[in-house]
């Protein structure tokens, strides 16, 4: 543990910022322009159910007649209405929401609470009102905005999720509360609650009006003439939805700004109370913390129709956590923690930058810079902050069961330990993974091809000396995730120059750099020349590593490597024929999933007859295949049988047959899975042979 001191740092900076200040302003002035606009609506339904009163006496006055009594009543009515739907939501209450959380108490967690009280103490904020666990990794500031919560004093919630204990040491857990009661600190949450309430007003103006819709219908039911009144009322309704969709733009931008400016202010909190190093730290660890959450998240629910589940579901996060940053060369801590001293390069690969105003965070990255700005050091505590914990392992089973609660039978799953999720869980990741030597150069690709005769020549002429480790780079390794990054760049870059992007968006980053939004095109190019030169390495490197490989190989070796790449080649065209055969049924099938009148449903059903008869044809020629028939489960066997054994039809007026599309469906599914599994099968044992030629002691290795 380091427990080096440092000297306070200037309290000055956490005061707010100029820009938070304009935020401020910006936010303040947004929100008393929906005041305003809110009062002449109100005003304006008020005006016109009174000319709308005013019409209909007067023309039930003008001559008694069932004619005028019906258009005055209707005219009335559709006044009144109008004030009502203007008002109708305004006070509704709204309970909090406390699914997933669980309420602590002192008594419990005493070291804990000792812990957030001197922490608030440090901060300057108050205690909370309630202490919530959650399992995920997260930690948040809430409290029950109701309408009465803009003008009266609210205290606020803290909820720590245990995903999140589970990902940090004690210095990152201080410097994560510390924020959250920066947030505490803040009046401008109050703003929060003011636009959280106006947009309930206008969620429920343009969104919340089937009530209302019904009322208006039945009185439109009655007559003609009520009909008539109820449409001047719809149309007079639409052009106040209209008005709200603009303010509500206004509003939650703005709102977003300034959200996004609090979140600077409460890191500038953290780094005061806990340091920039822990709170940089701890940024990284909790990215790589929310990925490794979803992975064991998504293992498990997978398990569910095996009916398994984890007996602890933490202790296997943290091991999902030492894979994932083994895998991206990171040490661990004692306490099998990442060692984050640098963003890791492999998610840390965009170059275009478009900022997002309706995002409510900044960008990790611009966090960063911000906390390193101030350079704040204080000591770190390497020690796991489960040690604030009291019975952390049985507060890490409770909330396990609670996870599998809202499940049917969860009770009697079968418990999985630790020991048989690391054996059953790294299994799956060799059996569904290319050697992890080769770091996913490999992965959701197929091998560019080449000439092998002239490649073979090549390497009869190339020099021995050559190794593994000299042509495969930690950056030749990544190039194609840079492909695929360079890839998502350019279609940013495309979004601009096609204007799909809001007409505010007026500048981008690229680099770092600030560009004009007509610069685009010109940044387009450039990026589109590096994606052709990183895809032309891509295919001389997936050459030369079968170069280098014959090279170290024996006779016989080179022999298998030969015909098992020519082999490949021809899966791979296969492949690529089965893709399209593939998409051409599924674009043919999928209309089918649409409202349509019944003559486009006849068309459509018999162009899907017409695709698949070439889909019938290659799922008879897999079913007979042993090469097909070794890597195709009973189940999926089972589907791809019950498709080809029967003439479906898909559609007699007036239902659609859903067995018949079920089947379709099951068996292109079945289709798609295993010609993945039969290329990927034989593309793991040719990248075994290689890396074994690769690794031969004639490479120098």
């Amino acid at each position: 543990m380091n427990t080096t001191t440092h000297p306070k740092p200037d309290r000055s900076i956490i005061q707010p910022s100029k820009a938070f200040r304009q935020q401020i302003m910006r936010s303040v002035n947004a929100i008393v322009l929906f005041v305003i606009v809110y009062l002449l609506l109100l005003l304006g339904a008020i005006v016109c159910a009174v000319i709308f009163g005013a019409l209909g006496v007067g023309l039930m006055a003008l001559k008694i007649h069932w004619v005028t009594l019906a258009l005055g009543l209707g005219l009335i009515f559709s006044g009144l209405m109008l004030v009502y739907f203007v008002i109708k939501f305004i006070f509704k209450k709204t309970g909090e929401d406390t699914d997933g959380r669980y309420e602590i108490f002192e008594a419990d967690q005493p070291e804990l609470f000792s812990f957030i009280r001197q922490l608030t103490t440090e901060t300057g904020t108050d205690f909370p009102k309630h202490v919530y666990l959650s399992p995920e990794v997260n930690a948040s500031v809430h409290y029950n905005s109701s309408f009465w919560s803009m003008f009266l004093p609210v205290r606020k919630n803290l909820t720590i999720g245990l995903g999140l204990v589970n990902s940090l040491n004690r210095s990152e857990f201080k410097s994560v509360l510390a924020h959250e009661f920066g947030h505490f600190s803040q009046r401008s949450m109050k703003f929060g609650s003011y636009v959280y309430n106006m947009n309930k007003v206008i969620y429920n103006m343009l969104y919340d009006n089937e009530s209302y819709e019904r009322i208006i219908d039945k009185w439109a039911g009655f007559h003609s003439f009520f009909r008539a009144t109820a449409w001047l009322n719809v149309q007079i309704i639409k052009g106040i939805q209209f008005i709200l969709q603009k303010v509500y733009v206004l509003l939650n931008k703005n709102h977003m700004g300034l959200s996004r400016q609090m979140e600077f202010h409460a890191d500038a909190i953290s780094a005061y109370v806990a340091g920039s190093n822990n709170a940089v730290t701890a940024s990284r660890r909790i990215g790589i913390g929310s990925m490794c959450y979803n992975t064991i998240l998504n293992y498990w629910n997978a398990e569910i129709n095996n009916k398994k589940r984890a007996d602890n579901f933490y202790p296997q996060h943290s091991e999902i956590i030492k894979h994932f940053s083994a895998h991206n060369q990171l040490a661990f801590d004692a306490n099998g923690l990442p060692v984050v001293s640098h963003r890791i390069a492999a998610l840390d690969n965009e170059q275009v930058v478009i900022e997002d105003q309706w995002a409510s965070h900044p960008s990790s990255k611009d966090r960063e810079a911000a906390l390193e700005a101030l350079n704040i050091q204080q000591p770190v505590e390497d020690d796991s902050a489960w040690t604030l914990f009291n019975h952390a392992e049985q507060l890490q089973c409770e909330f396990t069961d609670r996870m599998y609660s809202s499940i049917n039978d969860s009770n009697q799953f079968v418990k999985v330990d630790f020991a048989s999720f690391k054996t059953t869980y790294y299994k799956q990741v060799d059996d569904d993974n290319y050697q992890p030597e080769y770091r996913g150069y490999y992965n959701r690709r197929p091998v560019n091809t080449f000439d092998i005769d002239e490649a073979i020549q090549q390497a009869q002429n190339t020099n021995t000396g050559l190794t593994f480790t000299y042509i495969f780079t930690d950056e030749k390794s990544n190039l194609p995730k840079r492909v695929n990054s360079l890839a998502d760049d350019i279609a940013k870059l495309d979004d601009i120059i096609e204007k799909r992007v809001e007409k505010s968006v007026k500048t981008f980053d690229f680099k770092g750099s600030k560009y004009k939004s007509i610069e685009a095109s010109a940044v387009k190019d450039i990026l589109v020349q590096e994606q052709q030169d990183a895809e032309n390495q891509i295919k001389e490197l997936d050459k030369q590593l079968f170069i280098t490989a014959y090279t170290n190989a024996d006779a016989g070796e080179q022999q298998k490597l030969k015909d098992d790449y020519a082999l490949l080649f021809k899966y791979q065209e296969q492949d690529s024929n089965d893709y399209e055969v593939y998409s051409n049924t599924w674009a043919a099938l999928s209309p089918l999933f649409n409202t349509m009148p019944y003559a486009d449903i006849e068309r459509a059903v018999n162009q899907l007859y017409k695709v698949e008869k070439r889909l019938k044809e290659r799922l008879n020629e897999i079913a007979n295949s042993n090469i097909y028939k070794a890597v195709t489960t009973p189940e999926q066997a089972e589907a791809i049988e019950k498709y080809i054994s029967n003439k479906w039809t898909y559609f007699t007026h007036p239902n659609y047959d859903n067995e018949a599309i079920g089947a379709l469906e099951g068996a292109l599914v079945s289709y798609f899975d295993v010609i993945n599994e039969r290329t990927f099968k034989f593309k793991k044992e040719l990248f075994e042979l290689q890396l074994a030629a690769l690794n031969n002691k004639k490479a120098g290795l």
